[in-house]
C-alpha cells in the first residue's frame, strides 16, 4: 500500500497545522534523501504560495485514491487535526469547533453540525472548557497517526 502523503498533507495544509514554509522545507528535507526525487515532490519544493502547493498535491492526490480506496476522509482527518491542535493548546475551543462546524455542514465528516454547535454553544457560554472525551479518543489518536506519518516519510523509491 503507498502511504496516502499527498491526502494527509492535504489535511494540514487545510486546517493550518502546518505553514508554507514548513511546507516548503518538510519537501525540501524529503528531496535530500534522494537521488532521483519525485515529480510532485519536486514541484511542491518549488510552490511560491498556497495555491501552488495544492497543485503541487493534485497528482500525487489522485494516484493515492486510485491505490488507496479506503481512506480517512479528508474532512475526517482535518477535524482531527483540528481537535488535535487545540488539545495541544494550539487553537481555542471555539475556533476549533467554529471551523469544524463548517466541515460538518458541507458534509465532511462523521459528526452532525447539530452536534457540533451545541458543543460550540456549551463553550461560549463558559459552560465547557475542552472537547467531549469521546471526541478526543476518536479523533485526536488519527492526527497524531498523520503528523507521525508526515514527518516519517521519506518518499520510498517503491512508489
Amino acid at each position: 500500500m503507498i502511504m496516502p502523503i499527498a491526502h494527509y498533507l492535504l489535511a494540514t495544509v487545510k486546517v493550518k497545522c502546518f505553514n508554507f514554509d514548513q511546507i516548503i522545507s518538510w519537501a525540501d528535507q524529503r528531496i535530500a534523501y534522494q537521488d532521483r526525487p519525485q515529480y510532485w515532490l519536486i514541484n511542491l519544493s518549488l510552490s511560491k504560495n498556497i495555491d501552488e502547493v495544492m497543485l503541487a498535491l493534485e497528482d500525487k492526490l489522485y494516484s493515492e485514491k486510485s491505490v488507496n480506496g479506503g481512506l480517512i476522509s479528508i474532512g475526517n482527518m482535518q477535524m482531527s487535526l483540528l481537535f488535535y491542535m487545540h488539545v495541544s493548546g494550539l487553537l481555542p475551543l471555539t475556533d476549533v469547533l467554529e471551523q469544524a462546524g463548517l466541515l460538518s455542514e458541507g458534509g465532511f465528516t462523521d459528526l452532525e453540525p447539530d452536534e457540533i454547535y451545541k458543543v460550540l454553544n456549551l463553550a461560549e457560554t463558559g459552560e465547557l472548557s475542552t472537547l467531549p472525551e469521546e471526541w478526543i479518543s476518536e479523533f485526536c489518536p488519527k492526527a497524531l497517526e498523520v503528523i507521525t506519518e508526515i514527518l516519517a516519510y521519506k518518499n520510498d523509491k517503491s512508489e
